[in-house]
């Protein structure tokens, strides 16, 4: 299945591919445990935390919301990036179907980031609606997402190089 591959370009040990999609597949578990559990988490905290805060107990459901909107995100492009192991244990990744899956991987983090940004803003702005932890939390996500997103558009470019090449390549043998 390899011998598609040029042969200036190793792929990675089928082995390494195999232990991503494992924890990938750990880390969707997680995520899907998160969802389940972020609105009672989110109003176990109002109650007991913060009783009788009032802009508190106004802000679980939409908080909660973006958080398990931004964790879909993240299951989203976990799936994502399982295609993309496939087509590299199939020795298929320099062609054109990737770019898909990267653009769905940067639309993912897009959203996700501006959901936390959304998040952080309302922190900001609102009065009491947000403490000094979440919203340490939220810009930190707002700040992750977006240095995730940026790296995956230089790795997108990248990628689009390789294809760009391989096809030349192709062209000339």
């Amino acid at each position: 299945m390899r011998d598609r591959e040029p042969a200036l370009i190793k792929p990675p040990n089928d082995a390494v591919v195999i232990a991503l999609c494992v924890v990938l597949g750990f880390l969707m578990l997680f995520a899907l445990g998160a969802q389940l559990l972020i609105p009672a988490a989110a109003v176990e905290t109002a109650n007991s935390v913060y009783p009788g805060e009032p802009t508190v107990a106004r802000l679980v459901v939409p908080y909660s919301a973006a958080a398990m909107l931004a964790i879909l995100c993240g299951q989203i492009a976990i799936v994502f990036i399982w295609r993309l192991c496939k087509f590299v244990i199939d020795g298929t990744i320099f062609t054109r179907n990737t770019s898909v899956h990267t653009n769905g991987i940067i639309t993912c983090a897009a959203v996700a980031t501006l959901l936390a940004a959304i998040v952080t803003v309302v922190q900001l702005v609102v009065p009491d609606s947000g403490y000094f932890v979440s919203l340490f939390l939220t810009t930190a996500a707002t700040i992750f997402g977006l240095t995730l997103m940026l790296l995956m558009v230089v790795m997108r470019g990248l990628l689009n190089s390789a294809v760009a090449y391989r096809g030349e390549l192709d062209q000339v043998i």
